[in-house]
């Protein structure tokens, strides 16, 4: 009997989405300019059009005949071009008409067969846009703190345009568009949204706003049906409305349910679906949101389970540049990272749950930190040997960007966990808050050094940036605390820790459990 699926609803729905309204200047007329010349060099290439002169040059939109379902023929391609004013002979203009023949013929020829006339190719001609220069976007480093920046500043998209491309699951767009309508309307509104991000038009929202109805719908469809709900594509189409929401000026709420939509059909898609380089490039690119929003919604996340870390193991590809998102070192950080939030999710409900404190499970805790605290000194004790192989890395280098996103990534890592491991461990609970304050102030200086020669890759860093500001901010009182030698589970030292840990959660954004009732009401009045 074959397996009942489990009855699961997905829903993905913005009701309000406000026009951006973003400057105009130099940098993004630029790169429309530079965009357009390219995309219009291709349509030339592909017509047969290309360094001739005198030949009558079609709008691109013409291309698409009304949206036939048929590519022009060869016939239709070389017809409808005029002869030169300066007629040759009716022998060389046979020769001509067969040699234009040939290539157009060539030029279809060489097209991918999947790539119809409604294809990937023809939209990213048609839009003067390719989604593919996203690809900095759909990568592990993006989270809820990147899509703030990206809202507050639409010169943050200007820069990932033009910055390197990175490996992630758009650069599977080309041969799937089309064949999925899900993932085909979804790179549509994603498109629509670029576009008048970098060239606002109050005429277009709406165009926008239809482009994403029409993505949503067809996702909605995929999801309910059994037989598609667990596809790689339409994890693909979930992932790339995530990406429209990223560019949404208006969407966090809608992002972060896409997010945690995307998170579920990851889970439920079970660790054994993961096998492909496409299944693992979106694997990977969810991981830092899923890692991100399980810590801010007090939750312990599922990839620190043995199954979900054998999917990191399996995407580990070393190549010339040993920082890359699929190298050893980079993924075996992002393994860890994975515990952090758990870890958080134990010290909250020691400090911040009623009943009487479980010893063991307190001492289990710290067990676990000192060893994840650890495994994070010698995974820099490796990353400061790969980083020496590379003395000549320079700011605005692709080289150095990956450097600064991993490196960050570290940062905030052990900030956490220093901080956390404080709070049950009296005898060097001064040190760790130190050692959380220097890690703070690396963080800050290395984003002034961003901010001023690559900033394309300040808006990967905003994630750490924001828990280094928090450690700041509560400096004053952390320390406070740390000079006290109370025990987290004693009646004088779990009120003291207690307000340290909500004050420093409320900084960051985290959500808490109610108050306990039980508690005595000093036990929040502390400084």
């Amino acid at each position: 009997m074959a397996e009942k699926q489990p009855e699961i609803e997905f829903q993905f729905v913005n009701s309000t989405v406000d026009a951006p309204s973003v400057p105009r200047d130099l940098a993004v007329r630029a790169l429309i300019r530079k965009q357009a010349m390219k995309k219009a060099s291709a349509a030339r290439r592909r017509d047969g059009n290309y360094g001739k002169h005198n030949l009558r040059q079609y709008p691109i939109f013409v291309i698409d005949q009304e949206i036939k379902n048929e590519v022009p023929t060869v016939r239709e391609l070389v017809e409808e071009k005029p002869l030169p004013e300066n007629k040759p002979k009716p022998r060389q203009q046979a020769r001509r008409a067969t040699k234009e023949k040939d290539y157009a013929v060539k030029e279809i020829s060489s097209l991918s067969p999947s790539l119809s006339a409604k294809g990937y190719q023809l939209i990213s001609i048609k839009s003067d846009f390719d989604i593919l220069d996203l690809s900095t976007l759909a990568t592990l480093h993006v989270g809820r703190a990147a899509r703030r920046a990206l809202s507050e500043d639409a010169h943050h998209l200007v820069r990932q345009l033009r910055s390197h491309k990175r490996w992630s699951y758009l650069a599977y767009l080309p041969q799937l568009y089309g064949h999925f309508p899900c993932l085909s309307d979804a790179t549509d509104c994603v498109i629509a949204r670029a576009r008048q991000l970098i060239s606002p038009h109050k005429n277009w929202e709406s165009a926008v706003i239809t482009f994403y109805v029409k993505a949503l719908e067809s996702l909605q469809k995929a999801l309910d049906n059994p037989a598609q709900r667990y596809r790689p594509e339409v994890l693909c189409a979930t992932e790339i409305l995530a990406l429209y929401e990223l560019l949404d000026p208006s969407g966090e709420i809608a992002w972060i349910r896409h997010a945690a939509g995307a998170a579920r059909l990851i889970q439920l898609r079970g660790p054994d679906r993961y096998k492909s380089d496409f299944e693992k490039a979106l694997f990977m690119a969810h991981t830092g949101p899923i890692m991100t929003e399980c810590l801010l919604n007090n939750e312990r996340c599922f990839l620190e389970e043995p199954e979900w870390q054998t999917v990191f193991r399996s995407v580990i590809t070393e190549d010339d540049f040993k920082i890359s998102d699929r190298s050893e070192i980079t993924v075996s950080l992002i393994m860890l990272k994975g515990f952090v939030p758990g870890f958080f999710h134990d010290i909250t409900n020691i400090t911040c749950l009623g009943g009487d404190p479980d010893l063991e499970y307190i001492n289990a805790v710290a067990a676990g930190l000192r060893h994840l605290t650890s495994q994070l000194s010698r995974w820099h004790e490796r990353y400061v040997v790969i980083t020496e192989c590379y003395p000549d890395m320079l700011p605005g280098s692709p080289e150095y960007d990956g450097h600064c996103k991993v490196f960050s990534t570290y940062l905030s890592c052990l900030m956490i966990s220093s901080r956390l491991l404080s709070v049950l461990s009296t005898h060097d609970r001064a040190g760790l808050e130190d050692t959380s304050q220097e890690l703070a102030d690396q963080m800050l200086e290395l984003n002034a050094k961003i901010q001023s020669s690559s900033r394309q890759t300040s808006l990967f860093m905003a994630q750490t940036l924001g828990v280094a500001k928090s450690i700041k901010i509560t400096q004053k009182s952390w320390q406070q605390y740390c000079r006290s030698s109370e025990e987290v589970y004693t009646e004088i030292g779990l009120p003291l820790a207690r307000t340290q840990v909500r004050r420093w959660c409320e900084v960051i954004g985290r959500k808490m459990p109610p108050i306990d009732v039980k508690s005595s009401p000093s036990s929040l009045d502390g400084k």
